[in-house]
C-alpha cells in the first residue's frame, strides 16, 4: 500500500542488453539527476537483460522516467518505501539463461560430472572493474593519494564529472578537493573495486596451491551456513562449514589465519597497508569484511532443448555473487574478457 508521506519511490526497471548499471549512473549524472536522489540495488552486466530495483526521490521521478524512456528502459512503480532502506533487503538474484550455438549434451554432462556447486570459485566478475577495467586502479590510486594517477586514469575512463576536473588542470589539485567533485558512493565504488581485486588474487592463490573451496582448513575463517556474519575459526585439521576470505580494510590485522600468508605478501607487493583504507575525510573509511570462497547456487535446473542446440539454465544466487563466473566455468570461453566473463 502506498504511503503518501514518504518521498521515496521503489521502482522496477528492465535493463536492455548492451548497457550496464555504471552506464545508467553516468546517464543520470549527465542529465543533472543528483547522485543522492537515486540508488540502484546491485550492479547489472551490460551483456544481460535484467530486472533491477531502483529507488528514486519522488520529486525527480518524472525526470528519471523521461531519461529511462529515452534510453528504451521500461520502468514500473512498485510502491513507497522508507528512506533508510538498505541493500541488505536484497537476498539475491534469479537467473534465466539461454546458451545456444556450439552447445552439446556432452558439454553440459561433463560439467555436472566434474563440478559440485560449492566448489566453484566466488570471484568478482569483470563488470566489478568497469568497462575500461580500471576501477581497481583508480581505487588503489585513491588509497595511495596519488592525484596524478587518478587524473590520468579518469581521463581514460568514462566518468561524467570529467569536465569539473578540466577546470583545474594545473596538476596541483589536492586529493580531497578532487574527490569532492565526485559522489561519495562513486569514490567508495572505486576503493571497493580494489578490495575486490585483492580478494580475487588471494582466491586465485588458494586454488593454485590446491586447497579446497568447500572445506574449511585449519585457521580458516568459516561460516556454518550461508551468512558471512556467523564466523568461527577452524582449529581442527578440517571443519564442516564454508570457507571465508577477508576483504581487506583498515581493521585488518594478520592473526596467523589461513588467508594471512597470501595477504601479507600481496600487500607488500602492492605497497599498501591496512591503515591506507582509512582516508580520514568525507567520512571515507573502509572497514573490510568477509566473502565466501565458493559460489552458492540454489534451485538449479537445466533443460536441453530437443534439437540439442541450446540449453536453458535457471538458478538462484546470493547477493554479491556473479552468474558470469558460473558461466565462465561452464562454457570456458577462449577470451573471457571479450565475452564479458
Amino acid at each position: 500500500m502506498y504511503r503518501k508521506s514518504s518521498p521515496i519511490l521503489l521502482t522496477r526497471i528492465k535493463k536492455p542488453y548492451g548497457i550496464d548499471t555504471f552506464r545508467l549512473i553516468q546517464i543520470f549524472l549527465r542529465n543533472k539527476i543528483p547522485y543522492n536522489k537515486f540508488h540502484f540495488f546491485g550492479l547489472k552486466d551490460r551483456y544481460s537483460i535484467s530486472n533491477q530495483f531502483l529507488i528514486v526521490n519522488i520529486k525527480i521521478y518524472d525526470k528519471v522516467l523521461n531519461v529511462l524512456t529515452k534510453n528504451y528502459i521500461h520502468c514500473d512503480i512498485v510502491g513507497f518505501i522508507s528512506q533508510d532502506i538498505t541493500g541488505d533487503l536484497i537476498l539475491g538474484n534469479i537467473f534465466k539463461i539461454f546458451i545456444w550455438g556450439n552447445v552439446s549434451t556432452r558439454l553440459v554432462k561433463n560439467f555436472f560430472e566434474l563440478y559440485s556447486f560449492n566448489k566453484l570459485p566466488n570471484f568478482y566478475g569483470y563488470q566489478r572493474f568497469g568497462i575500461e577495467r580500471i576501477n581497481h586502479l583508480v581505487g588503489k590510486a585513491i588509497l595511495k593519494k596519488d592525484v596524478f594517477s587518478i587524473k590520468d586514469l579518469i581521463y581514460r575512463g568514462y566518468i561524467a564529472n570529467l569536465k569539473k576536473l578540466e577546470e583545474n588542470n594545473s596538476g596541483d589539485i589536492e586529493l580531497e578537493e578532487m574527490l569532492n567533485k565526485f559522489p561519495k558512493s562513486l569514490v567508495k565504488l572505486y576503493v571497493n573495486s580494489y578490495q575486490s581485486y585483492l580478494f580475487n588474487r588471494v582466491l586465485s592463490y588458494r586454488i593454485l596451491d590446491g586447497y579446497p573451496l568447500n572445506i574449511c582448513l585449519q585457521n580458516d575463517y568459516c561460516s556454518p551456513n550461508a551468512s558471512p556474519r556467523n564466523i568461527f575459526i577452524c582449529h581442527n585439521r578440517t571443519c564442516k562449514g564454508n570457507p571465508l576470505i577477508p576483504l581487506i580494510g583498515y581493521s585488518y590485522i594478520p592473526k596467523n589465519r589461513f588467508s594471512d600468508k597470501y595477504y601479507i605478501e600481496l600487500l607488500k607487493e602492492e605497497d599498501i597497508k591496512p591503515r591506507d583504507f582509512y582516508l580520514g575525510f568525507k567520512g571515507l573509511k573502509f572497514f573490510g569484511g568477509f566473502r565466501f570462497a565458493s559460489l552458492n547456487l540454489r534451485n538449479l535446473y537445466v533443460v536441453m532443448k530437443k534439437d540439442k542446440k541450446s540449453v536453458f539454465i535457471n538458478f538462484f544466487m546470493n547477493r554479491g555473487m556473479y552468474a558470469t563466473i558460473f558461466l565462465r566455468e561452464l562454457i570456458k570461453p577462449q577470451f573471457p574478457s571479450k565475452h564479458g566473463f
